[in-house]
């Protein structure tokens, strides 16, 4: 039973991928491929359009083969569309008119099909190449209002190209004339097929509901032919019918002997039209593929698209055929119908085979209105997708944007709505981003430190004194427009000052601002600038950050510039800007913002005492009773390290913190994957290391090892209670200092937290 199942659907979608094949290669050869041929072999080249009509035909089968069996979209349908075309017959035209009049019919048409080859091969080669250096990913990054306003815009073409076909009515001015009481009945009934189909199509899923459609519609009109007694003749007179085409022979293959015949020089001299094509294929091929995973909701491959067809045209330009890409309208004909094979493909490459050997007249026989109703079928969905539903979709900007698109691709052409559409969203783009301010954060010295940890009363005194330091991280690529406007929030930054340096928070905090030199300062003294996120900066940019000069030589500003990339850096060297005695430069921001605490430092009463003896620290620790201190020593142990020699490494077991009386300890880590441990802080004279760890009963998170000859002092875990059992007052005193200094640390974390998220 399995089996019989399984093989009753394979064998669905065997028919039903033949089916929305003939239907779509139908479409596609009545409304694109014999139409747009006669538009190329027009004016001096109309003698040869049944030439033309057969030379597009064959393309197509060639180019539509190829691409069907190496897209990654399966069902896609491929011909030379119609800007491709249009750009086409400009070369075309100009070479006609340079053909000289003695030259022969034969070497009239064979020169145009020596510019058709050449016109392809070069397209396809740069398709290929385009695709090969992977550049066809370029296209995400055009708006969604460009896409959208191109399918728009396709949609509108499309029905106009239906009333076309059935009215004669194919441009916006020309609308009014649909209302005339001789042209209501030609494209009446086609709008009527049209939404009818919709309906059906929406309410039911069969897959033969379209196919039968087609042939019921066709088969009543000519029942009503019959009963109206309506001769063929008169049918064609009045335009019925699709018919009649160009007669003649459509096309035979061109012999290596005949490129001799071809006038190459000539063809040379539109080099530059066939420039022009190649971008405009890639486009094209880019922005239709964009659409299909739009309305399909389908990821494609867009550089194996890119390959693809320039595969296809390499082969059609070697066989003499017309350039050709990948067409939205017969796909998404061809895929409502439930053409999601590559046979859908093949079968429309097969029935153009079909058409150019046994020629147009059975293709005449078929009704305009039917025609027409297809297009409309196509092209309304995209309308109604975009211009009606667009407007709950997207912002009103966007929605602006996306009509304006559509307006100039229905009323100027594809290739205008495009670039007006790209130029409209790239000015809207600058417009957003110049007002996004570039400092991703702005922070103050005395809110966010950096990973130097001090002595407790230089810590209180940092951040007190803090306010001298602001600190902005700078993000993303830096232009004109965003200069400027950092430029002027940095000129108010230094104007409007900072609020009053708030009071003490404890008796510890007052005894070092005693001690202080002098009154506090609160104006800027250093701008911290940091690159780690910028992307890029421009040459316009620089003018901004020259401005920065004068400011701080009024202000006597020193700036500081951080992670600057080795493309920034040379810049503001060619400019002269790091020459300047006010501005220094540090791979990090933590080395930046700690050279600032140093200097704050050295302007206060520590720079006369850099590091005291232990006694002297541990006053800090025990202010209510420093005659407690000699008896705290006895329970330390000394160590003195050398320069390189570790103290502890990490995923040891914790079993003592340490005091730092003399010299400097670095902590750093091992993360994986990385072969250099990262460092993690530098400790200085009257720090602590190793304290959260050792009371949280922890392995050590990181390892420490002295950067020069260092005196510590080790308070173990067993000296700890050994005190607690002994001198339980002075444990407790200890304990007290340990609490409320990791309580600030955590009320310094959290304001650092809640401005990094503001």
């Amino acid at each position: 039973m399995a089996s019989g199942f399984q093989g009753k659907v394979q064998k669905d979608k065997f028919l039903t991928g033949i089916t929305a094949g003939l239907v779509a290669g139908l479409i596609a050869t009545l409304t694109d491929i014999i139409p747009m041929a006669a538009f190329v072999f027009s004016g001096s080249l109309e003698s040869y359009v049944a030439t033309g009509i057969g030379i597009n035909l064959f393309s197509s089968a060639i180019v539509g083969l190829v691409i069907a069996l190496r897209s990654s979209f399966t069902g896609i349908i491929a011909f030379p569309v119609a800007e491709e075309m249009a750009t086409l017959a400009v070369i075309l035209s100009a070479v006609a008119r340079q053909i000289p009049s003695s030259a022969s019919a034969e070497e009239v048409i064979l020169t145009i099909i020596g510019a058709i080859a050449l016109t392809s091969l070069l397209v396809g080669v740069f398709l290929l190449v385009v695709g090969q250096l992977k550049l066809g990913e370029l296209i995400r990054f055009l708006p969604y209002p460009v896409v959208g306003g191109f399918l728009a815009g396709l949609g509108c073409l499309l029905s106009l190209g239906g009333l076309q076909v059935m009215a004669d009515v194919g441009t916006v001015a020309q609308l009014p004339q649909l209302f005339q009481p001789q042209l209501l009945l030609k494209w009446i009934p086609g709008a009527a097929f049209a939404f009818a189909l919709l309906a059906l199509t929406h309410r039911y899923k069969h897959i033969l509901l379209i196919p039968l459609s087609f042939v019921s519609v066709t088969g009543l009109f000519y029942l009503v032919l019959s009963l109206t007694q309506t001769s063929m003749a008169t049918a064609f007179d009045q335009r019925w019918l699709l018919g009649p085409f160009p007669t003649g022979q459509l096309w035979k293959p061109v012999s290596l002997l005949n490129l001799t015949q071809v006038n190459w020089p000539l063809i040379l001299t539109q080099l530059p039209g066939m420039f022009a094509l190649m971008l405009i294929t890639a486009l094209s091929i880019l922005l239709v593929s964009s659409g299909l995973e739009l309305v399909m909701a389908e990821d494609l491959d867009l550089n194996q698209e890119l390959k693809a067809a320039g595969v296809a045209n390499i082969l059609s330009g070697l066989l003499g055929g017309i350039v050709g890409s990948h067409t939205i309208g017969a796909t998404i004909l061809a895929r409502q119908i439930g053409g999601k094979s590559r046979l859908t493909s093949v079968v429309v490459s097969g029935f153009y085979l079909v058409v150019l050997l046994a020629g147009l007249s059975l293709l005449s026989y078929f009704p305009r209105f039917v025609a027409g109703g297809a297009l409309l079928f196509i092209g309304i969905p995209l309308i109604v997708s975009w211009v009606y539903d667009g407007w709950f979709k997207l912002s009103r900007i966007d929605y602006a944007v996306m009509l304006l698109i559509t307006a100039v691709v229905t009323l100027i052409g594809f290739m205008e709505g495009v670039v007006v559409g790209l130029v409209v969203a790239i000015a809207l783009f600058v417009l957003k981003y110049s007002q996004i301010n570039v400092a991703r954060y702005a922070l103050a010295g005395s809110s966010y430190s950096s990973r130097v940890r001090r002595s407790p009363n230089q810590e209180r005194l940092l951040r007190q004194e803090g306010s001298q330091i602001q600190i902005l991280q700078l993000q993303g690529f830096i232009f004109f427009g965003t200069a400027h406007t950092l430029l002027k929030q940095i000129r108010e930054l230094c104007l409007q000052g900072h609020a009053p340096t708030p009071e003490p928070e404890s008796n510890a905090a007052r005894d070092a601002e005693s001690h202080a030199e002098g009154d506090r300062e609160t104006d800027i003294r250093f701008l911290v600038l940091d690159f780690r996120l910028v992307s890029g900066l421009d040459s316009s940019a620089m003018l901004s950050f020259l401005k920065l000069k004068p400011l701080a030589q009024q202000r006597s500003l020193t700036l500081v510039f951080t992670s600057l990339s080795p493309a920034i850096l040379a810049q503001f060297q060619r400019e002269g800007l790091l020459s300047e005695p006010y501005c220094q430069v540090f791979p990090t921001l933590d080395e930046g913002i700690a050279w600032c605490e140093s200097q704050i430092l050295e302007n206060s009463q520590f720079r006369r005492r850099r590091t005291l003896p232990l006694a002297l620290q541990l006053e800090v620790f025990f202010q209510k009773s420093q005659d407690a201190i000699p008896a705290f020593l006895e329970y330390l142990e000394e160590i003195n390290l050398e320069a390189g020699e570790y103290l502890f490494r990490q995923s040891e077991q914790s079993d003592g913190l340490y005091f730092v009386e003399y010299g400097e300890v670095s902590t750093q880590r091992t993360v994986e994957n990385q072969p250099e441990p990262q460092h993690f802080e530098t400790l200085g004279a009257g720090t602590l290391v190793g304290e959260t760890d050792f009371y949280a009963r922890c392995l050590h998170r990181v390892s420490a090892i002295a950067n020069q000859p260092s005196t510590l002092y080790r308070l173990s875990a067993a000296a700890l209670q050994k005190m607690q059992q002994e001198h339980p007052l002075l444990a407790g005193q200890f304990n007290e200092f340990m609490n409320r200094l990791f309580s600030e640390r955590l009320v310094q974390a959290q304001t650092e937290i809640e401005i990094l998220l503001k």
